[in-house]
């Protein structure tokens, strides 16, 4: 099974997240992972 995206890209999106939780607290982030990808990785 290869990667669905590369580790550069994940990162970037983490720190995305990140970035969108410092600028407003009360966010909250219920999914992640992409939902097919969650299904393909934990199926």
């Amino acid at each position: 099974m290869e990667p669905t995206e590369t580790s550069s890209s994940t990162e970037t999106k983490l720190e995305r997240i990140a970035w969108l939780s410092a600028v407003d607290p009360g966010k909250v982030f219920n999914q992640v992972i992409w939902q097919p990808f969650s299904r393909q990785i934990f199926n």
